[in-house]
């Protein structure tokens, strides 16, 4: 996925409603060495997938843990979020 490179990165989840068009989240790292990891969301449009944006969590250890597609192009994830509010929601759309 362009833009989650880094030590530890991976998707955690995914959906797709219909095939083709989806959305998956999940953590990526800086490269440093005991960085914590922070949680990103991209989207796929008819077989090309989107850079990765970051997810609104905090500052410290996160993840995108659940995708639900209920339709083309609309998409939410949630997390986790060790360095705020504990979890967070967010939607998201391709571009």
């Amino acid at each position: 996925v362009p833009g989650a490179a880094g030590r530890g990165a991976g998707i955690a989840a995914i959906s797709c409603s219909p095939a083709g068009y989806c959305g998956a989240g999940g953590s990526a790292g800086d490269g440093k060495r005991g960085s914590d990891g922070h949680a990103f969301v991209v989207t796929e449009r008819g077989g090309a997938w989107s850079a990765a944006r970051p997810a609104p969590a905090g500052d410290g250890d996160s993840a995108v843990t659940l995708m639900s597609c209920a339709s083309p192009l609309a998409c939410t994830a949630a997390g986790y979020d060790d360095g705020g509010s504990g979890i967070f929601v967010t939607s998201t759309a391709a571009r």
